[in-house]
């Protein structure tokens, strides 16, 4: 009974679970389908390069509602056209005929031609979805005035050669069947007016080429520009591209700007070759790639003395042409740019800096109020010092000083400060401060300092006194002696008769 209940029980999730698993497949399929549907589209289901003699009759579908749709008919206009007009010839939004199924729109237009002859471009829009890019095909309308239109296919599978540009082409043409007569495909004869490009304009006269071509198995043409069969320079050139056919009739004008670039850039950089430590310096690149409006990309590398790499720091800057550099460091630093053109070529150019150290500047004070601080004079037993801690160096070098003070060719004391603990004998001391920084740079004071004592004082008390007695004494005994001879010497006088 227990074996039974268990079983009935395992039976009756396994089958919750597969009845949830099954419920739950056909939503994600669902919801597949739906982000799909969800994508907007556009699509012209009629074929491309027909011929509309007497009604224009065009279908296609979208999952846009038709009411958003924009529809127009655009003239295409020759090579040779003296004269280019506005080409919109109708435009729309209403369609002769509207179904839905499956949330599709199904939509035709059907209109008159009217003795209307033209080669034609047929573009549908939507309103309010400017992201979608319009679909377009090729309408011959009419019985007259129709020439062949070449349009430009996008191609990653060509060759990619800096003298040598391909492009591909395919060809609507009146007369389809002439296409897949290679005698008469290979009559085509494609040409181009030509010239040198720079901003918006062309800079040299316009000259007409023609460029050879060669019919590829589905029927595309494939175009050779050769730059040295063109004998064109390197630079950005203006190719207004267009057919010759059989019959003699001239297409329309594909545009296209091509790039022929077959040098390395040149590159000079500008600025100093020697400055000091912590200066602010700025650099810039003159940049010659052989003609105007080259596009070439900079890439700027600092090294420093010690061969490490680095970016920039605080105050420093850099710009398309131009780099400010602070050298927080002495030595020889290589300052290195990377130009590479739009076509791959590249060339680096180095510039070697030398930064010259900036010794320290030792600056002095002392316990006494003192405008020389390079003689003092102290008691022995006075509590002073010789501070040099303000002397001044740059800011990467001052945390790295070292203070050494001699006294007869021997260190009594390495610090920023000398006091009585390290210098307590009577006497004048010639004293030498040596400061050194990280680069090896040294700056030398030397200062005096008398250090008198107690027993110095009364000596020379007792001195003084010694020889004040011995010049009193010295006095008193010439007077004395003086006097002596005096009284020697001495008559008393006479008196006469």
């Amino acid at each position: 009974m227990i074996v039974s209940t268990m079983s009935s029980r395992v039976m009756a999730t396994f089958t919750v679970v597969f009845f949830v698993m099954v419920s739950i497949l056909p939503n994600n399929s669902a919801a597949s389908n739906s982000t799909v549907d969800d994508e907007p589209f556009i699509t012209i289901n009629t074929g491309n390069g027909l011929t509309f003699e007497d009604v224009i009759n065009i279908s296609g579908q979208s999952n846009i509602p038709a009411a958003e749709l924009l529809w127009s008919i655009n003239h295409i206009h020759p090579v040779d056209t003296l004269l280019v007009t506005d080409g919109q010839i109708m435009s729309s939004s209403t369609f002769s005929e509207v179904s839905i199924a499956d949330d599709i729109y199904n939509w035709e237009i059907s209109v008159p031609v009217d003795g209307l002859n033209c080669t034609c471009t047929f573009f549908i829009s939507a309103i309010n979805n400017v992201d979608l890019e319009e679909s377009s095909i090729i309408l011959f309308i009419g019985q007259n005035s129709h020439f062949s239109v070449i349009n430009h296919i996008p191609s990653f599978q060509n060759i990619v050669d800096n003298q040598i540009k391909y492009l591909s082409y395919e060809i609507v043409s009146p007369d389809s069947n002439s296409l897949n007569v290679p005698e008469i495909s290979e009559s085509f004869a494609f040409k181009a007016n030509i010239c040198q490009y720079s901003g918006n304009s062309c800079v040299s006269e316009s000259v007409q080429v023609e460029i050879n071509h060669s019919v590829q198995s589905d029927g595309t043409f494939l175009l050779e520009i050769d730059k040295t069969y063109l004998a064109i320079d390197d630079g950005n050139w203006n190719f207004e591209i267009y057919l010759r056919d059989s019959y003699l009739r001239f297409s329309n004008v594909d545009e296209q700007i091509l790039t022929f670039d077959t040098n390395p850039p040149m590159v000079e950089i500008l600025g100093t070759n020697k400055t000091q430590e912590m200066g602010l310096e700025v650099f810039s690149t003159n940049i010659d790639d052989g003609y105007d409006s080259s596009l070439v990309a900079l890439t700027w590398t600092i090294t420093e003395p010690n061969g490490m790499l680095r970016g920039l720091i605080d105050g420093e800057y850099m710009s398309d042409s131009s780099i400010s550099i602070q050298f927080n460091q002495s030595g020889e630093w290589n300052i290195s740019v990377l130009a590479i053109d739009s076509v791959g070529y590249f060339t680096k150019q180095s510039h070697i800096v030398y930064v010259q150290n900036i010794i320290p500047i030792i600056s002095l004070n002392s316990s006494i109020e003192t405008s020389n601080n390079k003689e003092l004079e102290f008691d022995l037993d006075d509590l002073w010092f010789v501070d040099a801690s303000l002397t001044f160096d740059t800011v990467n070098d001052i945390d790295e000083l070292t203070f050494t003070w001699f006294l007869d060719d021997e260190i009594i004391h390495v610090g920023k400060s000398l006091s009585n603990e390290q210098l307590n004998k009577s006497g004048n001391h010639e004293i030498i401060l040596i400061v050194t920084d990280n680069d090896g740079d040294t700056a030398q004071s030397t200062i005096e300092i008398m250090l008198n004592s107690e027993d110095d004082s009364e000596n020379g008390s007792n001195i003084i006194a010694i020889a004040i007695i011995l010049i009193v004494v010295l006095l008193a005994s010439i007077l004395l002696m003086r006097f002596r001879k005096e009284e020697a010497s001495f008559n008393l006088p006479k008196w006469g008769k």
